[in-house]
């Protein structure tokens, strides 16, 4: 399901999937560059469903115009010219809250993974 916030004055995408069911994990999936959280869902064959299956709320975030803040000073990307604040986005209360509120999930020991240019960096807890 298509969901929106308003973060920093700007208003911010992401697709939730996944059951609601009182304290399950939040997995957040950054997209690749020039990507969205549903071309990103779709290139990894819907990887990441297989843990709503199992359980959790995973959501695709969608960068700004399609790209991430972060925060390289020669990046030419619309998110760091804009001076994006990615973070705010992806673990500022707004989400969290929206998330937490709709789909009863638990306060999140977040999953991240991004896939970019660079490679695929992950980072959990």
């Amino acid at each position: 399901m298509l969901e929106q916030i308003e973060v920093d004055g700007r208003m911010r995408t992401f697709t939730v999937v996944g059951e609601r069911r009182p304290g399950q994990a939040l997995v957040l999936v950054f997209h690749g560059s020039r990507q969205s959280g549903e071309i990103h869902r779709a290139f990894t064959g819907g990887a990441y469903d297989a843990l709503a299956d199992r359980g959790a709320l995973v959501a695709y975030l969608d960068g700004y115009r399609g790209n991430w803040n972060d925060a390289r000073r020669e990046s030419r990307f619309p998110a760091r010219l804009a001076g994006i604040d990615d973070v705010a986005f992806a673990n500022g209360p707004v989400l969290l809250a929206k998330v937490e509120a709709a789909w009863s999930a638990q306060a999140p020991q977040p999953i991240a993974d991004h896939d970019d240019d660079e490679g695929v960096s992950r980072l959990g807890r």
